[in-house]
């Protein structure tokens, strides 16, 4: 169990990462529309890899087999789609809506269960993080499903998004570290813990 409470700081320095991400190329994407695209695709297709070869090489270092992190899985993952974005950029390029929409697919059920934890520890925006995923998941099935009149309105609509689910990614993982903080002080000041 304590092997699981180390590693939950560093998978929320990783969703946090992931945040910034989002916001920062949502906001590149938006302030400068003519930038090229597959320049962008293929820039991070590197810093994928390179997170990805960290993020393994740290599953060794600190070793993760001793707690439930997902460095080695996670870390894999991430270099395989940083290799395809880099030695397939335009293939990449043209599917990059369709991948952010997927990843904030993913991101919205992570959230669901961040929901669900808040429930749990009693937190009382709980519903909060619940609408804004299901919200945020509407809006990514929108740019897979829906047929926008023309690219430009499509990116800009995906990069809109993109932005504010990343604030929302940063929003939750603060207000759960924040309920869970709040539910250790409980226990250690002696008051009946949740039931589990």
């Amino acid at each position: 169990m304590k092997a699981l409470r180390d590693s939950l700081p560093s998978l929320r320095g990783a969703l946090l990462c992931l945040a910034a991400c989002y916001v920062v190329i949502g906001a590149v994407l938006l302030i400068f529309p003519g930038m090229s695209l597959v320049d962008i695709c293929y820039g991070i297709g590197i810093a994928a890899m390179i997170l990805g070869l960290v993020s393994v090489a740290f599953y060794f270092i600190r070793k993760g087999y001793l707690s439930e992190s997902l460095g080695f899985s996670g870390g894999v993952a991430l270099t395989i789609l940083g290799l395809y974005a880099v030695l397939q950029t335009e293939r990449f390029s043209a599917a990059f809506t369709q991948v952010l929409a997927a990843c904030m697919i993913a991101d919205g059920i992570v959230k669901l269960q961040f929901s669900m934890d808040l429930l749990r520890l009693k937190g009382k925006l709980w519903w909060c993080v619940l609408a804004g995923a299901l919200v945020g998941v509407g809006l990514a099935v929108a740019i897979l499903l829906y047929d926008f009149p023309d690219a430009d309105s499509k990116n800009v609509y995906t990069y809109v998004v993109l932005i504010a689910d990343g604030v929302l990614n940063a929003l939750s993982v603060a207000l759960l570290a924040w309920e869970r903080r709040q539910h250790k002080r409980e226990e250690l000041a002696g008051e009946k813990p949740l039931e589990r």
